[in-house]
């Protein structure tokens, strides 16, 4: 077992600390972390953190990732009050909507006070605003990713991007091109946590149509890799409003 010091890494609070005496060898490091760029907001991404941010609700526990949708929510929630953060990647977006005070964590039933999280990613100054910083516990996967302890937790929203939307509700979601992607089974346990959340609601939000002018509204996505479909799709998002489908039949 073999532990590395780097002098880069963030020293972070949460089920983070291990005994030296668990290490057969201890090296330092000096090699730079991976970092992540900022995202470019456009006008239609905008749009869309708009109206997904109007269907939340202050006092709401927030999942976010990674991807322009999430740099412009930022400014969309900033005015909300008593927010919440239980989410898979800590993420510069994150990181300015907590120094917004939106977020107090103060509703929370798992966690009280605390973001949390199991990753980070993004840029060094979100790594030097981490250092040291007792707002943000880490937990290992097993608990961030429960959905019983996320649905201890009322009014989980998670908001996911979508690549495609047939007019039944399904989803194709981001694949292939080197892009950062996920699969259903990746954060289906997000969706079941805020499905058993009181007050809980489930938002994937696209562009009503890609940068060639094609429609991302279709008959079926059925040839489209990565599928989702399930009965835990509330919200449906373009930037021309919101479609909410909870409970609605097929018709």
């Amino acid at each position: 077992v073999v532990g590395e010091i780097n002098e880069h890494i963030p020293y972070t609070f949460g089920d983070t600390f291990i005994h030296i005496d668990d290490f057969h060898y201890i090296i330092r490091s000096a090699e730079p972390l991976f970092y992540t760029l900022r995202w470019d907001v456009d006008p239609v991404f905008d749009r869309i953190a708009e109206i997904a941010a109007s269907v939340i609700e202050d006092g709401s526990c927030l999942s976010f990732f990674l991807g322009p949708l999430y740099e412009a929510l930022v400014k969309h929630l900033s005015a909300k009050k008593d927010l919440g953060i239980h989410t898979l990647v800590f993420s510069d977006p994150l990181m300015e909507l907590v120094k917004s005070g939106a977020v107090s964590n103060k509703n929370k039933r798992m966690f009280t006070g605390k973001s949390v999280a199991a990753y980070a990613q993004g840029t060094p100054e979100l790594m030097d605003w981490l250092d040291g910083n007792q707002l943000v516990e880490f937990q290992r996967l097993d608990i961030v990713l429960n959905p019983k302890n996320m649905s201890r937790n009322d009014r989980v929203v998670v908001v996911m991007p979508a690549y495609k939307v047939d007019i039944s509700g399904a989803i194709a979601l981001h694949a292939g091109r080197g892009k950062v992607v996920t699969g259903p089974s990746d954060f289906f346990e997000f969706l079941t946590g805020a499905a058993l959340s009181a007050g809980g609601c489930n938002i994937f939000a696209l562009p009503s149509r890609n940068l060639k002018g094609d429609s991302n509204i279709l008959p079926s996505v059925e040839n489209y890799p990565n599928q989702f479909s399930s009965e835990l799709i509330d919200v449906i998002v373009t930037e021309f409003g919101a479609a909410r489908l909870g409970g609605r039949s097929l018709r």
